[in-house]
């Protein structure tokens, strides 16, 4: 029995451990997450590096956050009274001695977003909830008491220990619809994957054309040939000193009628300007933001942006 297995790991086969690439991202994102159909691993972490879904996460979350909050009683058909003394006003006033209330319901807003599920631990003293202390939804496993048909929650912190907690001791929130009548649908893991996946490929791709400078590769083309390979190596060569590093874009002299070629993309379509704007538009949809409230503002007028703005009131929030 290998060392691995002696903390419950699994060792990698030789043929999968061969195929390792240290340059492989997939190696080094975080546990969780999902493959897309075009082999892309999305994972929330990764996604929020996507400046679209980072965006639409913490325009929400900031947005939701800011809202005024209270508990109120009805005094009468017509009129309520705030109640400021109640304990769940304290507790989102002051949730616990780590976040304010601003920066609680924040993190709770921008869970639900990501994840799909929001979790916290609740505190008693004196048999009511004195505090509430995030769980990080990663490391949180819900599981259904078939006899009892009650929930508990399996919760691994940062340190590796695991605690059950019974339905009464977690607020969980789920994002409809519920998957399996347990937990919520994650935007980005769930209904965005593809989308989202296709976002990480592109800025991936973007990112290793121009960290090559986005040059276009050319050939050369002439009417005779070279005299022998010596001669048609030194050419390349010099070819290759004056395409590439700080020489690249000087003048050149091409001799025996010979005409360049370009191979790759031009300026324009090295910025996929469409397909971006497209890819953009599907992620805010997502989370029903309008464009203009992640920069796209191709059609942006005066007025529509108005009813926009309204729209986002009325039907984000």
């Amino acid at each position: 029995m290998g060392i691995l297995k002696l903390f419950g790991g699994d060792r990698l086969s030789a043929a999968e451990d061969a195929q390792r690439d240290a340059a492989d991202d997939r190696f080094f994102e975080d546990h969780g997450g999902a493959t897309s159909e075009i082999d892309v691993h999305v994972s929330v972490s990764r996604a929020r590096k996507v400046p679209v879904v980072r965006n639409c996460l913490s325009l929400l979350a900031g947005s939701v956050a800011g809202l005024e909050n209270g508990v109120f009683r009805r005094v009468g058909e017509d009129r309520v009274e705030r109640r400021v003394d109640h304990p769940v006003a304290k507790l989102l006033r002051n949730p616990n001695p780590r976040q304010t209330g601003f920066d609680f319901i924040y993190q709770m807003v921008d869970d639900l977003c990501a994840e799909g599920d929001f979790y916290a631990e609740k505190v008693f003293e004196g048999g009511e909830v004195v505090a509430l202390w995030r769980m990080e939804p990663h490391r949180v496993v819900v599981e259904e008491l078939a006899d009892l048909r009650e929930r508990r929650y399996r919760f691994r912190d940062r340190w590796g220990r695991e605690r059950i907690l019974l339905a009464d001791e977690v607020w969980h929130i789920a994002l409809p619809p519920l998957m399996d009548d347990l937990k919520g649908t994650s935007p980005i893991l769930v209904d965005g994957r593809e989308a989202v996946a296709v976002a990480i490929a592109l800025q991936r791709y973007a990112n290793t054309l121009f960290k090559n400078d986005a040059t276009p590769a050319y050939a050369f083309s002439m009417e005779g040939h070279f005299a022998d390979a010596e001669s048609k190596e030194n050419w390349t060569r010099s070819m290759l000193r004056r395409l590439t590093g700080r020489r690249r874009h000087q003048p050149m002299a091409l001799e025996y009628g010979m005409k360049p070629h370009r191979l790759g993309l031009t300026a324009e379509e090295a910025q996929f300007l469409e397909t971006r704007k497209e890819l953009w538009l599907d992620l805010a949809r997502l989370w029903r933001v309008p464009p203009h409230k992640v920069g796209i503002l191709d059609r942006a007028t005066f007025s529509n942006i108005e009813h926009q703005s309204l729209e986002f009131v009325t039907d984000t929030l």
